[in-house]
């Protein structure tokens, strides 16, 4: 049976052919992506000799969870005051960026635009160079290695939520 033409011109069997290429990239990507993966996993069932004599890539030859139970004893309390943390933080970091957000749309003057390419270009600084200077001040605040320290620097390195909350307002009109 021969092929039928489609509307844009191709043939239906070269509409599948681009499909299953397509199709076969995906998944040649998805692998790629998933090895490391794999890798954490079947690491992480291995014991310690398992795992410095064979390959990180075959699977154990007993699954063993011991190093769960090794080492979830002593970063468990880590673990949780980062989350709490983290998730104090988040919160009040997207509260403040959407209110500031959405007073910069309301404002109108010509100096709002000059603050926001001030942000959108400070967005673009990668975080290892503002991180010293930053641990600098902190310090000086008396914030070293103390809750509010994580917490006003997860505050201040997220100050750009600013800028992309304030593109959410356009869409909407000034009533």
């Amino acid at each position: 049976m021969p092929y039928m033409v489609l509307r844009n011109g191709l043939h239906q069997g070269d509409k599948i052919e681009k499909s299953i290429s397509a199709f076969i990239i995906i998944t040649i990507i998805g692998i790629l992506w998933a090895i490391p993966l794999y890798v954490l996993i079947i690491c992480s069932l291995k014991d310690v000799r398992e795992v410095l004599t064979t390959s990180i890539f075959l699977p154990p030859s007993k699954p063993n969870l011991n190093t769960f139970f090794i080492t979830i004893d002593p970063m468990l309390e880590a673990l949780m005051n980062t989350s709490l943390e983290v998730l104090a933080a988040a919160t009040i970091s997207a509260i403040l960026g959407s209110l500031s957000a959405y007073a910069f749309y309301r404002y109108t003057s010509k100096i709002k635009y000059i603050i926001l390419i001030v942000i959108a270009i400070a967005t673009y600084i990668p975080y290892q160079s503002v991180m010293v200077p930053l641990a600098i001040f902190i310090r000086s605040l008396g914030f070293y290695d103390t809750v509010w320290g994580v917490f006003s620097l997860y505050n201040i390195l997220h100050t750009n939520s600013l800028f992309c909350l304030q593109y959410l307002f356009h869409q909407y009109q000034k009533s």
